[in-house]
């Protein structure tokens, strides 16, 4: 049994590894009005998977502590993102993320109902699925607010599933930023990305499938 948010919509999933038949995926789909929020982690000086990152989530009086794992699962490996239920909390007060490392990152009043993806050391980026309608193609839209001063969102439109790249580079062609980098299921997506920690500047969003290839500029002005 492997457990892991399939569909990307909160609730976790159960893929069922069968001796001697069919294997099955079990999506769950309560449609209740519960809060999540998860957590796809990716360390730099800790290890890539970021095996043995520790993250607590507060809401209220409860607090909640996930560890990513290796080897959990039967005959197969459970997600290795962090998934929370919050209940009926409509904030997160502080969401505490410890890496191998020793690096310590803290966030205060994060919202609930997104995917975040944090790489060790950098900015929480949320990565929002906006609507069940599938697109018809692969596209890149131009950022919105641009230019922008810190925070700006940057949506893209997946017609198939597929490890999906989306990246920030400087007007040098030097990495900035990965702000995605995971296999999504075929939606319209939103990413909320703050550059508050960089120079004005032009910039320019990459985005990369093994089927479609983009890149805007974007405009950072302090």
């Amino acid at each position: 049994i492997t457990l892991g948010d399939y569909n990307n919509d909160g609730f976790i999933d159960i893929y069922l590894v069968n001796n001697g038949s069919a294997n099955r995926l079990y999506k769950s789909n309560a449609g209740n009005t519960n809060k999540w929020v998860i957590l796809k982690l990716r360390g730099t000086a800790s290890n890539r998977s970021a095996i043995g990152t520790r993250v607590r989530v507060k809401t209220g009086s409860l607090s909640q502590i996930r560890e990513v794992q290796s080897g959990s699962g039967g005959k197969g490996q459970n997600s290795l993102s962090v998934e929370f239920g919050l209940g009926t909390s409509g904030i997160i007060d502080s969401l505490i993320v410890r890496w191998p490392s020793g690096t310590l990152q803290g966030f205060a009043n994060v919202n609930p109902n997104i995917i975040y993806s944090l790489t060790e050391g950098g900015p929480l980026v949320g990565v929002n699925n906006t609507g069940s309608e599938i697109p018809e193609n692969y596209k890149l839209l131009q950022n919105y607010p641009n230019p922008f001063n810190p925070a700006t969102k940057i949506s893209f439109e997946l017609p198939k599933a597929g490890l999906v790249k989306l990246t920030i580079y400087n007007i040098l062609g030097k990495e900035v930023q990965v702000l995605v980098n995971e296999l999504l299921q075929p939606a319209k997506y939103e990413v909320n990305w703050n550059a508050a920690n960089l120079p004005s500047g032009v910039y320019f969003c990459k985005m990369e499938t093994d089927r479609f290839t983009d890149t805007k500029r974007i405009i950072l002005l302090k």
